[in-house]
């Protein structure tokens, strides 16, 4: 006949103490059901005397029983040759994003070492000169016995230059002997002294350091992880389940039958959680099935991988008005924020940071230590625009929401406590309904404490709230 009172303890921490409370007893009529109705049995009463007609007001969901209606709902599958598409992130693009960052400055200390090592690299010229007056030397020697002095003079100019003195000592000395004896002078040089002469010219230091660099610059380049396709996997039997559920016209067996295209959808999106496609007709499937919550993380799933998918953002504004006008509901961004970086509608984060880098890079390379002046003074005014343009976009993606903590409750009539505890009061009268986005605050065990979006926290069970960001 009745609920008796029942106990209900928990901690409270203004007194710092366990309380009990009791509740009052609950009177109970129960009667078996005559009969079950559809919605095609039920008309609404007529007043006794006419009125001027007024416009029915759509009544909200306030539990698990009351359906939804789907009137206004995109709800068409994606294209089968665009189900398992994948757009392009962030990640995809952090190799040639660094690759751009890292080189024109590379090449600004290059051109920086160079203008330090100037005179260096004139020694290296009159080096390269000495040497080709030896060798030309040596090939006059070779056909004339008459160059042994020009050959002793380009030798001893070129061993001095190229720091090989002390090689080039024992060989020198045996050529001035032949060049300065008048009786060895007229007779052609010996072809092993001309060998050793020819093997010494070649030897050079060890150089391919700025060979590395250059090999080690295209690995680099070779090395970026353009985004692939997903593997192409059947969705014949989740498109069919779906189809099938759409051709059914009562209520409780078409219910059903797109929770079986949910399921199978949802196993698809294990497999492929970045094809947001694929996660709209997940959500169109589970929002035929009457399970918002699953809905409502679809897309926001699938508007975090892609903002301009249109689908999602339609449904989910539709599931967002369904929800019970007590609830908060999130609110479109707007202010200074989006009219600073306005572009963030227009271009996804991962090509804006690409061309963040393209134009860190032509900023650096206008501040390059060039050396004509009047050209040097006119790149570094005009690189204040390209370096400004690079902050800006930068920051559009460094700034860009953080969705770590957004979560989404997928279980109906939840009652947001106080405390982490199934006796804690109340921190909300309206339950909460499946579908009510939330930011995800703490996990405490198998509690969860979130926060409304009109600023109002609570904790709820952990299984009853998902992650947007999995």
């Amino acid at each position: 006949k009745e609920i008796p009172p029942l106990a209900f303890s928990f901690f409270d921490p203004a007194l710092g103490t366990y309380q009990t409370v009791r509740s009052q007893p609950i009177a109970l009529s129960v009667s078996g059901a005559a009969s079950v109705v559809g919605a095609q049995d039920v008309v609404t009463a007529q007043d006794s005397e006419p009125t001027e007609a007024k416009p029915a007001k759509a009544s909200k969901r306030t539990d698990k029983a009351a359906p939804v209606s789907l009137l206004g709902v995109e709800l068409g599958l994606s294209e089968p040759s665009q189900t398992l598409s994948r757009p392009v992130q962030l990640q995809d693009l952090m190799v040639p994003v660094a690759i751009l960052h890292a080189l024109p400055l590379l090449f600004l200390a290059f051109l920086a070492y160079r203008r330090r090592t100037d005179g260096s690299r004139g020694e290296e010229q009159r080096q390269k000169q000495a040497l080709e007056a030896l060798r030309a030397a040596l090939r006059e020697a070779r056909s004339s016995a008459a160059a042994s002095t020009q050959l002793a003079n380009a030798l001893r100019e070129w061993a001095k230059l190229s720091e090989l003195s002390a090689a080039a000592e024992g060989v020198l000395q045996q050529l001035e002997t032949v060049a300065y004896d008048p009786k060895l002078k007229a007779q052609p040089l010996p072809a092993a002294l001309l060998d050793e002469i020819e093997a010494l010219s070649q030897r050079k230091p060890a150089r391919g350091g700025k060979a590395a660099l250059l090999l080690l610059l295209c690995a680099l380049g070779a090395s970026v992880l353009w985004p692939q396709s997903a593997q192409a996997q059947t969705v014949d039997a989740a498109r069919e389940a779906y189809q099938q559920a759409l051709s059914l016209e009562e209520r409780g067996e078409r219910t059903v039958a797109f929770s079986r295209a949910a399921a199978l959808f949802a196993e698809l999106v294990e497999a492929h959680p970045d094809s947001p496609e694929l996660l709209v007709d997940w959500g169109n499937a589970a929002l035929g099935a009457q399970d918002m919550g699953s809905a409502v993380l679809a897309y926001r799933r699938a508007l975090l991988l892609d903002p301009h998918q249109a689908r999602a953002a339609k449904n989910l504004a539709f599931v967002r008005q369904t929800l019970p006008d007590e609830l908060p509901k999130p609110k479109a961004e707007s202010g200074a924020f989006d009219a600073l970086f306005f572009v963030n509608h227009f271009l996804a984060a991962p090509w804006r940071a690409l061309l963040a880098s393209l134009l860190f890079a032509t900023a650096v390379l206008m501040l390059a230590p060039w050396r004509r002046e009047k050209l040097k003074r006119a790149l570094r005014f005009a690189a204040v625009l390209p370096a400004l343009l690079w902050l800006w976009l930068g920051a559009s993606v460094l700034v860009e929401e953080d969705q770590q903590s957004a979560a989404v409750i997928t279980t109906e009539g939840l009652s947001l406590r106080s405390a982490d505890s199934v006796g804690a009061a109340a921190a909300l009268q309206t339950p909460l309904s499946a579908g009510l986005e939330v930011e995800l605050l703490e996990q405490r065990g198998d509690w969860s404490r979130v926060r409304l979006a009109d600023g109002a926290e609570g904790w709820v069970q952990s299984s009853a709230v998902r992650r947007v960001q999995d």
